[in-house]
């Protein structure tokens, strides 16, 4: 019936114990979480909720493979954890450095310091895996804002058509994505826009600037996650404060669209309607994607055991991190 979910726990894990934990977060609140024995967990939800399935993919409790032992602003260090219930992982400690530019980071490689590298560069016998992630850079109009609250005018500017009247909007964005503003400056100069540009930090940018809408037009990376639900990104319950309708989208018919994609259990049916919601987005012209997100990650020889996986985030790299190893060797048959 799509309201049910049942899972088997491995040896070591405690159905109990995990269903405290899983009680006490947010999205758990209305679920009814029960354990029928210590090695079964029991989901039972209101109504159908199709992407329930992908919020259970997220890391929802500590029982990852490895532990955080050290943390500072360059560097953080991670032990084995010896209880993880697949097995003890095989590398001791994994240590992340963060490096100010670049040429730090080639540094670092060509002194043979790292065995990992987030970077574009060519690295000779250097295992190199580039995946687009499922985040795209946007435009996203502020349709609350009085120069973008007539349809028409949004979509002329989304079809590059010179607008009759001239219009005086103000862009923001984050430092890196300056660039991505500065030629949306330039072509709609042409079309009888003059846009504005305001760089903000990161943390004003989500902290303040997002919250408050105070934007015109806004240039960011949607995030859509493992499970593109985009109910939280145009319903309009969440087009203020901590939502992510950052376009202020209230319509009805899209509405009904988001409400109905959540319900629909069968996956091949849910992503079906999510295409019937993208073509409704386009129709408000509120958005334009840009570009989608990549990274490129290598890794050094040493390391073996390592498997591709799907990449969601860029940390999504070091879902199977425990699988690797450095050293093996031969036994003999029994």
């Amino acid at each position: 019936d799509g309201k049910s979910y049942s899972f088997g726990l491995h040896n070591g894990l405690r159905a109990s114990e995990l269903a405290t934990i899983l009680k006490e977060q947010e999205i758990f609140q209305t679920v009814e979480v029960q354990t029928p024995n210590e090695s079964t967990l029991l989901f039972r939800l209101k109504q159908p909720f199709g992407p329930f399935l992908s919020l259970l993919a997220l890391p929802l409790i500590a029982q990852g493979p490895y532990t955080l032992e050290t943390e500072s602003p360059d560097q953080i260090t991670f032990t084995a954890n010896e209880g993880f219930a697949p097995g003890r992982p095989f590398l001791d400690k994994i240590t992340i450095k963060i490096f100010a530019d670049e040429e730090e980071l080639r540094k670092a490689v060509a002194s043979r310091e790292l065995t990992g590298a987030v970077t574009p560069a060519e690295l000779n016998g250097w295992r190199r895996y580039t995946v687009q992630l499922p985040r795209n850079i946007a435009v996203i109009f502020n349709v609350e804002k009085e120069a973008l609250r007539d349809e028409k005018t949004r979509s002329q500017i989304l079809q590059g058509l010179p607008l009759p009247e001239k219009k005086t909007i103000t862009i923001v964005t984050s430092p890196q994505l300056k660039s991505h503003a500065e030629s949306l400056i330039s072509q709609w100069r042409e079309q009888n826009v003059e846009a504005k540009l305001e760089i903000v930090e990161d943390a004003t940018l989500r902290g303040k600037t997002m919250p408050d809408r105070s934007y015109d037009v806004l240039i960011y990376g949607i995030d859509a996650g493992i499970e593109p639900d985009p109910h939280r990104f145009w319903h309009s319950s969440q087009a203020t404060g901590a939502g992510l309708n950052l376009a202020q989208v209230k319509d009805k018919n899209l509405d009904t669209l988001l409400e109905a994609a959540r319900k629909i259990v069968n996956d091949d049916e849910r992503f079906a309607k999510y295409e019937e919601i993208e073509r409704r987005i386009d129709e408000l012209a509120v958005r334009k994607i840009l570009e989608p997100l990549t990274i490129t990650y290598q890794i050094s020889g040493k390391i073996k055991g390592v498997e591709e996986v799907l990449m969601v985030t860029p940390a999504s790299r070091y879902n199977l991190v425990w699988k690797g190893y450095t050293n093996e060797k031969r036994v003999a048959k029994e």
